[in-house]
């Protein structure tokens, strides 16, 4: 779940703590795809 998120500098805090880039990047995905895709997996 995003706690913050800020639009032009496409940045947000995790209600984990997690903070990164939901910028798409070279392969098509963004961090914050990675850090979901993760975070999923661990509470499983």
């Amino acid at each position: 779940m995003i706690d913050q998120y800020k639009h032009r500098e496409q940045t947000i805090t995790c209600v984990c703590g997690w903070h990164g880039s939901c910028a798409t990047n070279a392969t098509g995905g963004s961090d914050w795809t990675t850090h979901l895709n993760q975070f999923r997996t661990k509470r499983k």
